[in-house]
């Protein structure tokens, strides 16, 4: 399971290569590519009332599957559209992105807790899927305790300096496309 930290530069760096993302509707597209960076993890709400338990067998089911995702982040791209993000067409492949983001960063995060991986394709198969090869570590989620320990820390940690270079590099495409455009919209006046 990657942390919020990973899922949120993902929907940072989604919101940043967003054409719509300088208009005033801004931080309402931003909020809800978060939410559609994190909705997969709706499965841990037992957290909420300390069922670390409840929240360790119900993750990575059926709201990490492609077709969960994608239901949700076109949901999530059409109130986009009605709050004046952008057009439902253009917003789609973008939330799309951040929600499926989600499933792939899950799949490459080490773990070792049963049922291991996702149900990437649910309702078709409940077979479950994870990369051979794990980029990110897996938290540590036996006790409560747990989630607050040194080695969480050091996972966060592991998965900012992993993910903050692709925001970074994202950023900074968009700055060479804005320049870009004032320098056309320059030279054509």
């Amino acid at each position: 399971m990657t942390t919020p930290a990973g899922h949120s530069l993902i929907g940072l760096a989604v919101f940043l290569a967003t054409p719509a993302a300088g208009r005033k509707a801004a931080l309402i597209l931003l909020v809800l590519l978060m939410a559609a960076a994190f909705i997969p993890d709706i499965d841990l709400f037992p957290l909420l009332w300390g069922d670390l338990q409840g929240a360790n067998n119900s993750h990575q089911h059926f709201t990490h599957s492609l077709l969960f995702t994608a239901v949700v982040a076109l949901a999530l791209a059409f109130v986009a559209s009605k709050l004046g993000c952008g057009r439902f067409l253009h917003l789609s492949p973008y939330f799309i992105a951040a929600a499926w983001s989600h499933i792939f960063l899950d799949m490459l995060t080490e773990d070792t807790r049963e049922p291991i991986g996702v149900e990437f394709f649910w309702p078709l198969s409940d077979a479950r899927f994870s990369s051979p090869v794990s980029f990110f570590g897996g938290l540590a989620k036996s006790r409560m305790e747990d989630l607050l320990s040194w080695h969480n820390v050091q996972v966060v940690a592991g998965e900012i300096m992993v993910l903050a270079p692709l925001v970074v590099a994202v950023w900074l495409m968009r700055m060479w496309r804005i320049r870009r455009a004032r320098r056309i919209a320059q030279s054509s006046e």
